[in-house]
């Protein structure tokens, strides 16, 4: 069976149907941000990688 195919056609599918929440910006602050979320394929069983921030940066020390 191939997991790898069939994992990446229904994130296809889901990713394809969503619709992105509009949230209010009333003085126009906002900025454009994206996410990366990988992930990997182990014993047939999708995974994601999490990484964790040094506690040595300026901004968001330890967050995952």
């Amino acid at each position: 069976m191939n997991y790898e195919k069939e994992i990446t056609e229904a994130i296809k599918e889901r990713l394809v149907s969503r619709r992105p929440a509009v949230i209010p910006d009333p003085d126009g602050a906002y900025r454009h941000a994206s996410v990366l979320i990988p992930l990997t394929l182990e014993g047939g069983r999708c995974h994601v990688i999490l990484t964790k921030r040094t506690d040595t940066v300026e901004h968001h020390k330890g967050q995952i």
